[in-house]
């Protein structure tokens, strides 16, 4: 296949207001002309001729057409994270090799992937065909802008298959995780399961219920089914550890879809996870914000405890219109999350007291406050129709 990866053989630095380039030189920071940041400039790719989206996964998986060396084009040494000859102090050279693949939308001579459906939190999304079972399915590549170690590659695989575990209609159904090697150090996960219409699915709150009931009849209704599922998942001491309502996708047919089990930007960074759990005054926070836990900003790990107080959150956001403690920075919302009690619901919404005070227990900062289980919460919205 006629395809290109263009990339400056020696490493320059460029301006981005005036786009001049220069020499690389680790002692030139700004540019001398009009003093902006200088910028090595990212690869470009070209695939002639081809669409959008054999360039879009060209674009996100080179490395599997590509294997890339830094080499001293004096003594010939290589190195892949180098910019200077460890022999002789020459500025390394970039190396590219074909690595002769043929078919770009074919992974591992498996999986066809067949339509672009979007980007999520954590991955881009293709509709595919699983060749080796003739089946449908759905392939989500983790985004590149993730930087995993070898530790957190472990935990993510072994978190994510933990995920795989759970067969439940309103639970997102991982088939398999398989990886390809980006660079010589690390693998890049992507994940196969079961086909979704990402494009037909809908957040909680564009959804119109096509059965003649009234809004909040259905979020009732969905958010039980959403406990449901949760109860499941934690009968199998498995928690979803980033519930939110962007997690929360509503099929064509009205039923519901619980995505991205285990998925954590936490899972990716050098916290506490692997170590004793310890309490600091030091608040280290990744994910959906809105719906964190206060036990979770504390250094605590995913619980049960905390996917009800996710629930909260999310009730609150699908009947309120917005989360429960939005405020204008990071470091506000998190003392909302510790200190602060949710407003009340604005009167007009006609809320029932009955059902706000399900939310508030949802939302109670302690733990053992909240409720006991996801079944505890689902029986409590159910009494609401009785």
């Amino acid at each position: 296949m006629d395809r290109r990866y263009e990339v400056p053989a020696v490493p320059v630095k460029q301006c981005p207001a005036c786009n001049k380039q220069y020499d690389f030189d680790l002692n030139l920071l700004v540019c001398p002309d009009d003093r902006t940041m200088l910028l090595v400039p990212q690869p470009t790719y070209e695939i002639p001729g081809s669409d959008s989206l054999e360039t879009l996964v060209y674009r996100l998986l080179w490395d599997l057409y590509y294997e890339s060396d830094m080499v001293c084009p004096k003594c010939g040494w290589t190195d892949d994270m180098r910019l200077y000859c460890k022999n002789d102090k020459t500025l390394m050279e970039r190396r590219l090799v074909d690595n002769g693949v043929d078919d770009i939308l074919l992974l591992h001579n498996r999986y066809r992937i067949e339509e672009y459906l979007g980007e999520r939190q954590f991955s881009h999304c293709f509709s595919g065909i699983d060749k080796e079972l003739n089946k449908e399915c759905m392939i989500q590549i983790l985004s590149s802008n993730i930087l995993l170690d070898e530790k957190s590659l472990q935990r993510f695989n072994r978190l994510v298959a933990r995920a795989g575990e759970l067969d439940h209609p309103a639970i997102y159904k991982i088939d398999s995780i398989n990886s390809y090697r980006s660079n010589r150090y690390l693998e890049t996960p992507y994940i196969v399961g079961e086909p979704l219409d990402l494009k037909a699915a809908k957040r909680l709150g564009e959804h119109k219920n096509t059965n003649g009931g009234t809004a909040l009849e259905t979020i009732i209704e969905i958010f039980i089914d959403l406990l449901a599922a949760l109860d499941y998942a934690h009968s199998k001491e498995i928690a979803h550890g980033n519930l939110s309502l962007s997690k929360m996708l509503i099929l064509e047919d009205g039923s519901l879809k619980v995505m991205d089990f285990c998925m954590s930007s936490r899972q990716f960074k050098d916290l506490e996870w692997d170590g004793p759990q310890r309490e600091t005054g030091t608040v280290n926070v990744y994910g959906d914000l809105e719906a964190t836990a206060p036990e979770i900003m504390k250094g605590k790990h995913p619980s049960k405890a905390s996917d009800i107080y996710a629930v909260g959150c999310a009730l609150y956001e699908a009947l309120a219109g917005k989360p429960p403690f939005e405020r204008e920075s990071d470091i506000q919302t998190v003392f909302a999350h510790l200190h602060d009690e949710p407003e009340s619901f604005d009167e007009r919404l006609e809320i029932p007291e009955s059902l706000t005070e399900v939310v508030i227990k949802a939302l109670a900062k302690e733990p053992e406050q909240r409720f006991e289980s996801a079944a505890a919460m689902a029986n409590a919205l159910k009494n609401l129709h009785d």
